[in-house]
């Protein structure tokens, strides 16, 4: 109940179409046997969004007017962030990434029909992904002269109508519409609005800054990534974009107020930072930025096989 059901359902039927070759072949235990054709069919399903992530939100930055070099380096900040090795990892990241720049695509296109499609999805992906009709809300509350607003209503809740749709099923099957809010709590989240600043404050008085970030090395590139989302939500705000804006502050800020662990991996998605850090960082900072991420990025590839932390 835990996970909202569109990855989990994507998974299933990856790893069914997997097997198609396998049973040609005369190979049915090809790719391990057991449930291990669904970890593989989200390894596949990862992959494939991905790759439609990247071209859906090199459209999204070319029609907001960024340059061609800069759509690369967009694409390049995404891929080498250190959070994105979960990108091609059977977690649910690639598809929240893909149905959000679908969205938000659409969006900045008039689409609403397509939108609301793309914004049922979000809602079905991941748990806080009504988050993203926040952003939708403001960016229709603060421009004028849009059309169909009627529609794009509609398309901007859809991400709350397909939570409350799974809500819905959720109680039809234990009685607790937000059982799966419950089941949550499992990994000892609570909320504490300010824990996630107190908490390392202390670390730091205690330990140092040096001994804090070499003892609690996710913790700190964790704080880092929180922060540049907050920077990259305020320049947005400061532009009077309220979508991006909305988009990066809503979806982040849950997860400050309960201190969520997978705080950095939520931030992965979030390209609309990936399009400050491409138009402002330039030349040989950009040239390190890169290659401080894909350090990053290697390092949680070997915490993952090592099946160290944050795993």
């Amino acid at each position: 109940m835990a996970f909202f059901p569109a990855y989990p359902a994507a998974m299933r039927v990856a790893g069914d179409v997997l097997t198609i070759p396998a049973k040609a072949f005369r190979r049915p235990d090809w790719l391990g046997g057991g449930d291990a054709r669904m970890l593989w069919g989200g390894v596949a399903i990862s992959v494939l969004c991905l790759a439609l992530a990247l071209l859906r939100i090199s459209r999204l930055a070319t029609l907001d007017g960024l340059s061609g070099r800069a759509v690369t380096k967009t694409a390049v900040v995404i891929l080498l962030y250190p959070f994105a090795f979960f990108f091609t990892a059977p977690y649910s990241e690639s598809l929240f990434l893909l149905s959000c720049a679908g969205l938000l695509f659409e969006w900045r296109h008039g689409n609403a029909r397509k939108a609301t499609l793309w914004g049922l999805l979000v809602g079905l992906v991941r748990s806080n992904g009504w988050t993203v009709s926040i952003a939708m809300l403001l960016d229709l509350a603060w421009r004028r002269g849009l059309s169909e607003r009627r529609r794009r209503v509609v398309a901007a809740l859809s991400p709350v109508f397909a939570a409350t749709a799974y809500s819905a099923y959720v109680w039809l099957r234990t009685g607790n519409p937000f059982e799966w809010a419950l089941a949550q709590q499992g990994w000892g989240a609570a909320a504490s609005p300010l824990e996630f600043l107190t908490r390392r404050y202390e670390l730091v008085r205690v330990e140092g800054l040096s001994g804090y970030i070499i003892a609690n090395t996710l913790d700190a590139v964790t704080f880092a990534a929180a922060l540049l989302a907050a920077v990259a939500a305020a320049v947005y705000f400061w532009r009077r974009d309220w979508l991006y804006g909305g988009f990066v502050a809503a979806y982040v800020f849950p997860a400050l107020v309960i201190d969520l662990p997978a705080t950095g991996r939520m931030t992965a998605v979030l390209f609309p930072v990936a399009f400050l850090l491409a138009g402002y960082v330039k030349g040989w900072a950009y040239v390190l930025l890169a290659s401080a991420f894909a350090c990053g990025e290697f390092w949680f590839a070997r915490q993952f096989f090592l099946w160290r932390p944050p795993f």
